[in-house]
């Protein structure tokens, strides 16, 4: 019974031991943190690229069955939720052409509002966060033209598609508070301090491709 006990006790840790089995354990963790948080953006980064992409598609669709013309009025400002009784949001706009539900009552299109814009903004409701910013100052032969129409002052239809002097021209960017299309804006609070997922925000451009540019 004795050697039994003390072949026992050798085989048991003891507490300094275990103390270090801890500590690494925790350093170990503390070490993957950076790398899942790296993960998950770059998840919700592919996300949101193939979520513009889809809204380009949802674009030349809808122009391809109203005479060439974009869809429109549009806010400059735009956010996640479908709601039938808003105006000029270009979720509803694009709802038959992206498989959105078009039911009465509002609610927010997930796959449009990645978690790190609500991490960004904990105190603003999700249905209130810009997440993108459509290009209202876009060159064309005539000068700088808003291809999406207007709300306010006064309400100006959408342009036709062949206004676009360059495909390669920005349509439609991941909003934030510094960005040159919406540092003037009275919404700016509602949208995030700085691009989410790189130093420069992701865009939607008028031939169907998204990418970092500079605005």
């Amino acid at each position: 019974m004795i050697v039994r006990s003390s072949q026992a006790a050798r085989r048991a840790f003891s507490l300094v031991e275990l103390l270090v089995v801890i500590g690494i354990i925790v350093i170990l963790a503390l070490l993957g943190i950076p790398t899942v948080s790296a993960l998950s953006l770059r998840g919700e980064r592919i996300r949101l690229m193939s979520a513009m992409r889809s809204v380009g598609l949802g674009i030349n669709l809808y122009a391809g069955e109203h005479s060439s013309v974009f869809p429109g009025p549009l806010w400059p400002g735009q956010v996640a939720e479908f709601s039938r009784i808003e105006e000029g949001r270009l979720i509803v706009r694009l709802a038959p052409y992206l498989g959105i539900s078009e039911g009465d009552s509002p609610y927010l299109v997930e796959r449009f509002l990645p978690p790190a814009f609500r991490r960004a903004l904990p105190a603003v409701a999700p249905e209130e966060i810009r997440v993108f910013v459509m290009n209202t100052a876009v060159p064309s032969a005539s000068g700088n033209i808003n291809p999406w129409g207007s709300l306010t002052p006064a309400v100006q239809p959408p342009r036709n598609t062949s206004s676009i002097a360059s495909a390669s021209t920005w349509a439609m960017s991941e909003a934030y508070a510094s960005h040159p299309a919406v540092a003037a804006r009275p919404w700016k609070s509602f949208t995030t301090p700085a691009p989410l997922y790189g130093k420069s925000p992701l865009g939607l451009f008028f031939d169907g491709s998204v990418g970092f540019f500079q605005p």
